[in-house]
């Protein structure tokens, strides 16, 4: 799989979920997900634990993004790879949020 399809699928992925959020106002991707079990779950954690909570939850937020810089970045135009994303995620974005 070349890494334009891999910026393609990923970008397609988070335009749906960002369509999805300005659709319905309910964040069900994979981090706002997360998010909410972590928030469910925090007043069970015992208070020594916070700092390692917190820092799930940066991770949480971060590691898609991290993923998707690492995909443009083993493209081969970084440029085009970064353009073809942007393009790919705002179009699935307004479509999905038309739809």
């Amino acid at each position: 799989m070349s890494a334009y399809v891999a910026i393609i699928i990923s970008a397609l992925i988070n335009g749906i979920f960002v369509g999805f959020f300005i659709k319905t106002g309910i964040d069900a991707s994979p981090t706002g997900i997360g998010l909410k079990v972590i928030e469910t779950l925090e007043p069970l954690i015992q208070p020594r634990l916070e700092n390692q909570v917190s820092f799930m939850k940066y991770m949480i937020i971060i590691l898609p993004w991290i993923v998707t810089i690492i995909g443009i970045l083993k493209a081969p135009n970084k440029i085009a790879g970064l353009i073809l994303y942007i393009a790919v995620f705002v179009i699935s974005t307004i479509i999905i949020s038309l739809v």
